[in-house]
């Protein structure tokens, strides 16, 4: 009797083992163990959530895949750009089940055209030196906008400049001392021996105005894009004033600033601002001003 009930036990133990085993896996390594049948493919949008993972579980366990920041996806035509994952995320699986879920990623072939809608990927071993330590800064920092797509293009190319830029200046500097560290890009910090330019304080408040001509080229520009001067506090990054589309002026590819509208006499002498040109909110450059 008490071998029947130690049996009957054994098997309980055993159901509940195979109800609760879970498998925790990355997605190569269940494609290469055949737990898993998958298909990626690219689809519209901005930096967010660009391919889609639809997977079907052939396991009887249940699945937990991990997809790593950094993970290498070849598009199917080849002069499409591949893309990397930049923002590493799970997918839970029930046995035997099917999901779909979408996945963050930026272009690392800036010269090649985008993919089509639906075309598919295959993951690839990363062949870009740091990509993957890339990658997984730009899932620690955030960066899923412009800056974190920048940098990417700009450790590809190792074109040996500074080149990220974004609305988050902080953010954009961790990336721009990345790209230092690891390939020798020369870091831009906004430091005012640099970026100091002296605005004369016998100017009048209606006659201050910023001529930049020629030095900010903005391309690619439409009707529709907002384009935005700011003036910012240095030491609080509080915005002072906010200039739109009636202030500025686009003439042949040179940006003429008004500074009219923000008053500098109300603001205090012996004191540093920032001045930021915005592209539809992704700041296009950035440099200090000091009212003497």
């Amino acid at each position: 009797m008490k071998y029947t009930i130690l049996n009957a036990l054994v098997g309980v133990v055993l159901s509940i083992q195979q109800v609760y085993a879970i498998k925790y896996v990355t997605i190569e390594d269940a494609i290469q163990q055949n737990l898993i049948q998958s298909t990626i493919s690219h689809q519209a949008g901005s930096f967010y959530n660009k391919i889609q993972f639809d997977v079907q579980s052939l396991c009887k366990e249940k699945v937990v895949l991990t997809v790593h920041a950094g993970t290498h996806l070849v598009n199917e035509e080849e002069r499409a750009q591949n893309h990397l994952i930049t923002r590493q995320d799970t997918m839970v699986l029930a046995p035997l089940a099917r999901r779909t879920k979408m996945f963050t990623g930026m272009c690392c072939e800036p010269a090649d055209h985008s993919p089509r809608k639906g075309s598919g990927y295959t993951i690839t071993s990363n062949p870009i030196p740091y990509a993957v330590e890339l990658c997984q800064l730009i899932d620690s920092l955030k960066a899923f906008e412009y800056d974190g797509q920048c940098t990417i293009w700009s450790l590809v190319r190792h074109d040996g400049r500074s080149a990220v830029i974004g609305r988050d200046s902080q953010r954009v500097m961790a990336l721009r001392i990345f790209l230092h560290q690891t390939i020798g890009n020369p870091v831009t910090p906004f430091q005012s021996n640099d970026y100091v330019r002296q605005i004369p304080a016998r100017m009048r408040p209606a006659e201050q105005y910023l001529n930049e001509q020629g030095e900010w080229w903005i391309r690619n520009l439409s009707y529709a894009d907002k384009i935005t001067l700011e003036l910012v506090d240095w030491n609080s990054d509080q915005i002072i004033r906010s200039i739109q589309h009636e202030r500025i002026y686009v003439q042949r590819g040179t940006l003429d600033m008004h500074l009219s509208a923000i008053n500098l006499g109300l603001l205090t002498a012996n004191t540093s601002y920032l001045v930021r040109i915005k592209k539809n909110g992704v700041i296009l450059n950035e440099w200090m001003y000091e009212l003497v």
